[in-house]
């Protein structure tokens, strides 16, 4: 069996995208913890995303109003964790955020849990 030149190509170009594609698969992670501010969001209504439900918010950062949403499984769809404030990490740069409930969250983006918000605990055990 003979390799040709263009079966070589194709192997280097699909090795490239993969090396890409891992190299930058946690980037928006690590700009959060690198880059990101934390700010106060208010969380709006459930929503219907892409690939799941998820919690709408919006906050404000050089006094333009961002909207953004995540999905939080464990308290996905429950109506009182609506019109309530919660810290969010935000990264101007690629803008990318992440609303701050879950304590695994607070301790992935290395962010003291803060006591006012105790009252969640139960729903994340």
């Amino acid at each position: 069996m003979k390799i040709k030149n263009r079966d070589i190509r194709a192997l280097i170009c699909v090795s490239i995208l993969v090396g890409i594609f891992l190299l930058f698969r946690n980037d928006g992670d690590t700009n959060l913890i690198k880059n990101g501010k934390v700010l106060n969001a208010k969380t709006l209504n459930w929503a219907v995303g892409s690939k799941s439900y998820n919690l709408k918010y919006e906050f404000t950062f050089k006094n333009e109003v961002k909207v953004s949403s995540n999905a939080i499984e464990k308290i996905r769809g429950l109506k009182n964790f609506e019109n309530k404030y919660f810290p969010v990490i935000y990264e101007d740069g690629y803008g990318l955020s992440q609303i701050l409930i879950d304590p695994a969250d607070f301790k992935k983006y290395h962010i003291p849990f803060p006591d006012s918000l105790k009252w969640v605990m139960p729903y994340f055990k």
